[in-house]
């Protein structure tokens, strides 16, 4: 059994995803620059949701948008961002980079 990751405000669950949580996921998480105060911002394979939840608690960005090709894990990452006292924020799309970004480009137009 995989043991869920802990941090010191919320933990993520890993056991569906293929890629577990290691140090080189936490760094870019930890460094990723939130110093300019981003609206919105956007995690491409987001696996678990670990970098998005991360940087959730370290911003107050309004939305949170992850992106996950393989449905277990988009599943994952979904539960864990239900979990996470950001849910409100991170929204999760199970789909490939291309098909988000032309499911956003046909909303605009409608708009």
């Amino acid at each position: 059994m995989v043991q869920p990751f802990k941090f010191k405000e919320f933990t993520v669950e890993q056991d569906k995803v293929a890629m577990k949580i290691g140090t080189d996921g936490v760094l870019l998480g930890a460094w990723c620059s939130v110093d300019k105060y981003p609206n919105t911002i956007l995690d491409i394979g987001a696996g678990s949701g670990v970098i998005a939840l991360m940087i959730a608690q370290r911003s107050d960005a309004m939305t949170i948008d992850a992106v996950e090709v393989d449905e277990k894990a988009y599943e994952q990452a979904v539960e864990n961002f239900e979990k996470s006292d950001w849910g409100d924020r991170l929204y999760c799309y199970n789909a490939t980079f291309q098909e988000f970004a032309d499911e956003i480009a046909a909303e605009e137009e409608t708009l």
